[in-house]
């Protein structure tokens, strides 16, 4: 996983309201969008990385994915 994506998922991690707007604007290659999103987490990403992100999730690359289970 790369930095930035490493970077934006700890951002977005457990909030499943981000995940979503996150999710839309990538799908809607907003990427002014994603930069005020990241950004009102705190996360300050360039405008290579929001293009690359972009690029690599709307051509179907896995940017990131983490599942937690708890079985009892």
């Amino acid at each position: 996983m790369s930095t930035t994506a490493q970077r934006i998922l700890e951002a977005v991690q457990g909030d499943h309201d981000t995940i979503s707007k996150l999710a839309g604007a990538i799908a809607r290659n907003d990427a002014g969008a994603v930069q005020a999103l990241l950004q009102a987490r705190g996360v300050t990403v360039s405008d290579d990385e929001v293009s690359a992100v972009v690029r690599g999730a709307t051509s179907g690359d896995a940017m990131a994915c983490t599942c937690t289970c708890t079985c009892t």
